[in-house]
């Protein structure tokens, strides 16, 4: 995660870093550079425990390429019917 989540405060990059004690923390890049941000620091084990939990509840369809085309399928027909609609408004 370090380097692709950004600071609330000042949208820097947040990186980790780990501590005397061997805790690591997510910090922005910005505040240890000496640039103008007050956002603290958090133990990383934090946002670890709450991804944790969200990807247990992650699925992923048995047959996932079936659905991506069911749904694209399903986006043309939309996208046709609007075409269809709009052709025909316009020629009112």
């Amino acid at each position: 995660m370090s380097g692709i989540t950004h600071c609330a405060r000042c949208r820097g990059k947040l990186h980790i870093y780990g501590s005397a004690d061997g805790k690591r923390r997510f910090i922005c890049y910005n505040r240890t550079h000496g640039k103008e941000c007050r956002q603290g620091s958090a133990f990383l084990s934090i946002y670890e425990e709450q991804i944790e939990r969200y990807l247990e509840t992650f699925h992923i369809p048995a047959d996932p390429q079936e659905q991506l085309l069911a749904m694209h399928r399903k986006a043309q027909t939309s996208f046709d019917d609007a075409m269809a609609q709009r052709s025909r408004i316009e020629t009112r």
